[in-house]
């Protein structure tokens, strides 16, 4: 239980939010610990990298 830890408590908090807030409830805890909405969100706050992107410069 050690080892996933943080995955059971992450699965627990988003059915503990669905039972009390339903749909919304889950959503908004899930963004609260989405690493690929953090990175989105930083990308699109860097001008630079987002136009690299769209222009196929990134890698």
């Amino acid at each position: 239980m050690q080892l996933f830890k943080d995955e059971i408590k992450r699965y627990i908090t988003e059915e503990i939010s669905s039972r009390y807030y339903y749909q919304k409830g889950r959503l908004e805890t899930i963004l609260k610990t989405d690493s690929e909405l953090d990175t989105a969100i930083s990308v699109l706050n860097d001008t630079l990298r987002y136009n690299n992107i769209l222009t196929g410069k990134e890698n």
